[in-house]
């Protein structure tokens, strides 16, 4: 499969070997490029492909994107598989950091018309950008929706699901949370894939193997709408994160949303006060290894930490196939709704920060691991190693065979 590819001035050059050059050359070149409209989509007499995962969005979304590219690079062992985006900046930066081809165009009518040419069968979608719809209006190809997440936040029912062929769901809970909210949804257009983030294998470790205990605080944004405001770091996170860095048995592994403090001075300021306080406990005590992860790579935190504070977010999901202890904070506002699991979930009530180490030190018993357990196959199903990948390289199949069969092309 050729190289994607950009046009810049009258040379092509490939997104790949732009975007690794490094340094901020790239980044500039990468704006000055897009600004000046010669970045396009080119179509090559090889790229025929069996699967494109579009994104769009802003580049302070792109994690959405990246929490899939392990399960895609996968997925790409058995289907042909590129990526389609639309901001030249998002481009560069998930070229860099994958071996699947990459394309990108600004222009509804070229993307679409790359689609078209490739040949096909099955367009993912991990996020309700309204741009979604400009590729979704293609009749040939099935398009599924991935989202970037299991949770119960009240985002996963939009009614925008209603547009897609197929919705992936990650097991039982995500379809009867659809059907309990969106009325005459087609239950037909789900398909179980678990969450085969979880079957990535992780890549080096980042923290070191001592005697701490390490906790990670990995809270959710403060959401752009009192029903989104499900975020932690300003009502909790400072004295939360003053805790566990008091503790010489204790390690903090903070993880902020990439868009933490994107709408909320507070937010801002308690962000910028738990990492100032990661970086004095760190002076006070360099073997402790306290650790600020704003990096793009998710999976490995699971594996390395020994417990987990949360929001209701993707995190306490994918947190529930550790088994491992965990408390949900009480959020931020009374006004986001919450959901079944979440309230089986032990919560670090108002005014209860200062005691999250005793609290987590009260789930960490069999019966809490059992309960976990039973909860998390509710969500994901079978949770054994590789069964999660599995379903979801046998639903991508399944759905560009069935197209393929559909359009007469079996």
């Amino acid at each position: 499969m050729a190289s994607p590819v950009r046009r810049l001035g009258d040379s092509l050059q490939p997104v790949t070997e732009l975007a690794r050059r490094g340094g901020a050359l790239v980044a500039d070149r990468a704006v000055e490029v897009r600004r000046a409209g010669h970045l396009r989509v080119r179509a090559h007499r090889d790229d025929e492909l069996d699967v494109v995962a579009f994104f769009s969005g802003e580049p302070g979304q792109l994690y959405q994107l990246r929490m899939w590219l392990g399960p895609l690079a996968e997925l790409s062992r058995h289907l042909r598989v590129a990526l389609l985006l639309r901001d030249a900046r998002n481009a560069a930066a998930i070229a860099a950091e994958t071996d699947l081809p990459v394309r990108m165009s600004r222009r509804t009518e070229e993307c679409n018309a790359w689609v078209v040419a490739s040949g096909a069968r099955l367009v993912l979608y991990v996020n309700q950008n309204t741009q979604n719809f400009q590729t979704l209006r293609l009749a040939r190809p099935a398009h599924a929706h991935l989202s970037h997440g299991e949770s119960e936040k009240v985002s996963m029912v939009s009614n925008q699901l209603k547009a897609y062929d197929r919705v992936f769901t990650a097991g039982p809970a995500a379809r009867q949370r659809i059907l309990d909210h969106l009325v005459d949804f087609d239950a037909s257009h789900f398909l179980d894939v678990g969450r085969p983030q979880l079957d990535v294998p992780p890549g080096r470790r980042h923290l070191p193997r001592d005697q701490r205990t390490t906790v990670l605080y990995a809270p959710t944004w403060e959401g752009d709408s009192p029903a989104m405001a499900y975020g932690s770091v300003a009502s909790q996170g400072v004295e939360l994160a003053r805790a566990v860095l008091a503790s010489p048995a204790h390690r903090l592994l903070y993880r902020p949303h990439p868009q933490t403090g994107r709408f909320s001075h507070e937010t801002r300021e308690a962000d910028h006060r738990i990492r100032d306080l990661v970086a004095a406990a760190n002076a006070a005590e360099p073997a402790a290894g306290h650790l600020v992860d704003t990096g793009s790579e998710f999976g490995w935190q699971l594996e390395e930490s020994d417990a987990c504070v949360c929001d209701v977010s993707a995190v306490a999901f994918d947190w529930l196939a550790t088994g491992k202890p965990m408390v949900l904070t009480a959020g931020h506002s009374d006004s986001a709704s919450a959901g079944p699991t979440t309230d089986q979930l032990p919560r670090l009530g108002p005014g209860e920060a200062p005691r999250v180490l005793q609290r987590l030190a009260e789930e960490s018993d069999p019966e809490h691991h059992a309960r976990l357990q039973q909860l998390a196959e509710h969500h994901f199903g079978d949770t054994s190693p590789g069964a999660s990948m599995a379903r979801f390289v046998a639903a991508c199949r399944e759905t560009v065979a069935e197209r393929r069969a559909r359009l007469g092309e079996a």
